[in-house]
């Protein structure tokens, strides 16, 4: 039994005229009376007492009267969330992005589209690296700034190319290497390290950088947050470690700065899955970002 026909049951009983239900639901009179037949066969009971000029409900068909308008009822409202929901899904976008969007130009490029594309509304949730990667593979956002390296895989995703970065240590200005401007990862093998979080991205990432070279780091603290490790690093307790671009506007006048040589680097790109079809805000999205790519790259040409 189809729910149309339970709405077809529920017009004709709140009208008690075939004539008049029919012309409410779009029908001819002999398609209705055809309708509520089959109904009745399936049910295998009679639903309406045809006796008199006006059609009444049956005993059976006052008890399932109640039934028939809640399912129909329940039909109008789930049909109108679907709706609703598939209206959104096509004016928004969700993004996933690491947490420091400005050292990447990346709350930049979100003002610009939304400036030009008012009608989008935009989803956005900062995480970890790692929090972001899962957000896009279990389909909890359509599109990702996302942080990874060469041990990323990134096999089921499209890239768009936008930034990268690169490992810098923080000394204290006192220390003895600091003023050198590049060192090699192996001259701080025998200095305390400051780094983040164990099983955090960066954290990952030292310890990847570390084993190329070599070594295992003696580390001296764990913390999450950047301002706490260059607090530590400026008081001479360690030597920290950080993404050169996210750590710019921490430094103080008791920090130094020295690159990795060779460089430890770290791609920031635009991601999607393969398998997701991206909805029109999305692909609206892609198109900017290209335009916006180009344009950033020959205001760069023109100043150097």
């Amino acid at each position: 039994m189809h729910i149309s026909d339970l709405e077809e049951f529920v017009e004709l009983a709140e009208s008690s005229n075939y004539s008049e239900a029919a012309e409410r639901l779009y029908i001819t009179q002999s398609t209705l009376s055809k309708h509520i037949l089959r109904m009745e066969q399936e049910l295998g009971v009679v639903l309406f007492d045809r006796s008199s000029r006006h059609v009444q409900l049956s005993e059976c068909g006052a008890v399932l009267l109640p039934y028939a308008k809640e399912i129909v009822a329940l039909e109008r409202k789930y049909s109108l969330a679907i709706s609703e929901y598939r209206e959104t899904w096509k004016s928004s976008i969700r993004f996933g992005t690491i947490n420091n969007i400005t050292a990447y130009q990346i709350s930049e490029i979100l003002v610009d589209f939304q400036k030009q594309n008012p009608g989008y509304h935009m989803n956005i949730i900062n995480g970890s690296p790692y929090e972001v990667y899962d957000l896009l593979m279990d389909d909890k956002v359509d599109l990702a700034f996302l942080r990874y390296t060469e041990r990323t895989d990134v096999s089921g995703l499209a890239i768009i190319p936008f930034a990268e970065d690169e490992i810098v240590a923080a000394c204290a200005v006192g220390h003895p290497l600091a003023g050198r401007g590049k060192v090699a990862l192996t001259d701080l093998k025998n200095e305390r390290f400051l780094l983040y979080s164990e099983r955090s991205f960066m954290y990952d990432c030292m310890m990847d950088a570390c084993s190329k070279a070599g070594f295992v780091p003696k580390v001296a603290m764990n913390l999450s947050r950047t301002e706490n490790l260059i607090d530590l690093a400026a008081r001479n307790v360690g030597i920290g470690f950080f993404m050169k671009r996210h750590v710019m506007k921490y430094l103080n006048d008791g920090i130094s700065l020295l690159e990795i040589d060779p460089p430890y680097r770290s791609r920031i790109d635009v991601c999607y899955k393969k398998s997701h079809k991206l909805a029109v805000p999305s692909r609206a999205f892609i198109r900017f970002l290209a335009q916006w790519s180009r344009a950033a790259g020959q205001q760069s040409a023109e100043e150097s």
